[in-house]
C-alpha cells in the first residue's frame, strides 16, 4: 500500500521538494538521454528555479512537484527504493484519507498502470476518446488546480503518454511492506 508518501513525490518525510536533511532539492535525475532535472527546472543564482509561464520563479518547498514525466516520477522513486502506486493503490489509498476527496497536492499523479479497461470500467460514449489509446498510454488520477470540479472524483482516471511532461502532473510514492 501507500505508505510515505510524499506530496508530489519529491521529499519522502516533509513532502515539500526538498531532502528532509540537507533541506536543499534533490540531486538530479539522470535519464538517458533526457536532461539531468526536470525541463521545467534549472539552478538558478539562489538555488533552484522553476518555469512558471514565461518567468522563471524560485523552487516553492511547500507546493508540490509539477511537471514531470512518468519517467522522471519512476526514476526518483527508484533512487529512493519506492515505487509509483497502481492506479488500485492510489484510489484505495484516497478513498480511505478521509470522507472528502481532495485532489493530493492540487495535481494529476502518475501511476504505475497502462491506461486500460478492468472490470467495472465502461469506455466514453465518445469512440474515440478512451479506446485508442489502451496499452499506450498511462494512467494518471487526482487531478489539479485547473481540473473541472465536476471530474473531482477519486474513481475519474484520465491518461497520457509516460513522457508528457507539459500538463499539470507530479507523482506519490509507494512502498512494498
Amino acid at each position: 500500500g501507500l505508505a510515505g508518501a510524499a506530496r508530489g513525490g519529491r521529499a519522502r518525510v516533509c513532502g515539500r521538494g526538498v531532502c528532509p536533511r540537507s533541506r536543499r532539492p534533490p540531486p538530479s535525475l539522470t535519464l538517458c538521454p533526457a536532461p539531468p532535472a526536470p525541463r521545467y527546472w534549472r539552478r538558478g543564482a539562489h538555488g533552484w528555479e522553476r518555469r512558471v509561464f514565461d518567468a522563471w520563479q524560485p523552487l516553492a518547498p511547500e507546493e508540490p512537484v509539477l511537471h514531470v514525466s512518468a519517467f522522471e516520477a519512476e526514476a526518483w522513486c527508484r533512487r529512493a527504493g519506492r515505487r509509483l502506486p497502481t492506479e488500485a493503490e492510489w484510489e484505495c489509498a484516497t478513498r480511505s484519507a478521509d470522507a472528502a476527496f481532495h485532489p493530493w497536492g492540487h495535481v494529476w499523479l502518475w501511476t504505475a498502470s497502462p491506461f486500460a479497461p478492468y472490470a467495472g470500467f465502461s469506455a466514453d460514449a465518445y469512440a474515440d476518446y478512451s479506446q485508442p489509446w489502451f496499452h499506450t498510454h498511462r494512467v494518471v488520477r487526482g487531478g489539479s488546480f485547473a481540473t473541472p470540479a465536476r471530474l473531482l472524483d477519486p474513481a475519474f482516471r484520465n491518461f497520457y503518454e509516460p513522457h508528457r511532461d507539459d500538463i499539470f502532473v507530479g507523482f506519490l510514492s509507494a512502498r512494498d511492506l
